[in-house]
């Protein structure tokens, strides 16, 4: 099934998606038929169970998933070889470093090596709020819907995820096949607050930059 949507959602292409059930619902299913399954990104997925947007149309888009179509831009999304080479903390280009940063056991963010038959990167995120609740994971791709108060936008060659209040919480710059810039990512680690951008990074009273790190399994660990 992610093969035939060419791992990405059937309607935009966007690589962040979660499962939909087109006929019949997921509620009423008694299998799961691998053809009536379908990927969607998190504001189509939204617009389906909001029946916004009809059935029909993403079983049309099922067979005909955008990411196989000419004119996708795979440019505009994560589209690597291997592990991509990161713009994050004012460095140079990162090579080589599927974990850019880890705080208190927990990796913000995880880049894996596509999945077989694919050249989508898997990414992988979590992030809180500034009390400590998680309200976004994104496990290899994967949305994983935490609450309801959330928000996806892709606008140009930008991954863009919102909080309850409108406010970014993760921006991500695809630049493929040459980098991913990771231009905003605030989340709260076990009390301590963390800003990362293209530029800098700040946690707590702390604000890194010039961040260089190549080839590592971790990049920056703080405990």
């Amino acid at each position: 099934m992610r093969v035939r949507c060419g791992f990405g959602c059937a309607i935009c292409g966007v690589t962040i998606t979660e499962y939909e059930h087109f006929y019949p619902d997921f509620s009423q299913a008694t299998i799961h038929d691998p053809d009536r399954i379908v990927l969607l990104c998190p504001t189509h997925h939204g617009l389906v169970t909001k029946g916004v947007l009809p059935k029909d149309q993403v079983a049309a888009a099922s067979k005909a998933p955008a990411a196989k179509q000419n004119g996708y831009s795979h440019f505009s999304h994560p589209w690597f070889n291997g592990i991509p080479s990161l713009k994050i903390g004012g460095g140079g280009i990162i090579q080589g470093t599927p974990i850019p940063i880890e705080i208190g056991g927990e990796q913000l963010l995880k880049f894996d090596l596509p999945e077989s038959g694919s050249n989508v990167t898997r990414i992988s995120a979590t992030l809180r709020d500034p009390t400590g609740s998680q309200i976004l994971k994104i496990v290899e791709n994967e949305w994983q819907v935490i609450g309801a108060s959330w928000d996806f936008q892709l606008i140009g060659n930008r991954y863009i995820f919102k909080d309850s209040s409108a406010k970014p919480i993760l921006i991500m710059r695809m630049e493929a096949p040459k980098f991913i810039a990771i231009e905003l990512l605030r989340t709260s680690v076990n009390g301590t607050q963390v800003q990362i951008t293209e530029q800098n990074m700040k946690i707590g009273g702390l604000t890194l930059s010039d961040v260089v790190m190549s080839n590592c399994g971790v990049g920056i660990s703080f405990n």
